[in-house]
């Protein structure tokens, strides 16, 4: 799906945003996130906007974490990203939106092991790239069926579906997994 999409992506408070001066303050994204996200729940002076914690603490670790995930996808060169300041956030009439110009972002560049293709195509080609650049597997056609914790309560690993088999996968550092199919599934969307 990404492939074939244009390939913009969002995020809050992003380097680039800042070097052109504008600020993306991370409590009004909060309530932007929380207010789009959650309409049925939003509530602006609830101390969890209104939210269960768990999902106002994604909404901060999307803030407080996205801008430096891409700085270092950037480093890695996995992205290029380009700012877009032509197109503005969905919804950005809102009040909460006081930055509705340059969390879009794009993928540029096309060094000489990318395709030409859509934006989208870029993006998961540059994110290939970096990844078997790295050893690092990418694993296709495995349903992510659970996370694995840790007593802590640290994601360790994944439980996952191999056409017919359960496959656990551990992760040394980090796992990223893009599945589709959340929105069917209250569980997986929980």
């Amino acid at each position: 799906t990404t492939a074939k999409s244009g390939g913009q992506f969002w995020i809050p408070n992003n380097r680039l945003m800042r070097e052109h001066g504008v600020e993306d303050p991370r409590a009004e994204l909060l309530r932007y996130t929380a207010r789009l996200a959650y309409p049925h729940l939003y509530d602006p002076t609830g101390q969890t906007l209104g939210l269960p914690e768990g999902a106002y603490e994604l909404l901060c670790a999307f803030y407080d974490g996205a801008a430096e995930a891409l700085d270092r996808l950037s480093e890695m060169g996995a992205v290029f990203p380009v700012l877009d300041m032509e197109t503005p956030s969905y919804h950005a009439d809102l009040d909460e939106d006081v930055a509705p110009y340059g969390r879009s972002l794009m993928p540029a560049g096309k060094p000489k092991d990318r395709s030409e293709g859509t934006g989208g195509e870029v993006l998961v080609n540059g994110m290939e790239v970096a990844a078997r650049k790295r050893d690092v597997p990418v694993l296709l056609e495995h349903r992510v069926a659970a996370v694995v914790r840790n007593e802590l309560g640290e994601v360790i690993g994944v439980e996952a579906q191999f056409r017919h088999r359960t496959v656990l996968i551990r992760a040394h550092r980090g796992i990223v997994f893009c599945s589709g199919g959340f929105l069917h599934d209250p569980d997986l969307r929980t």
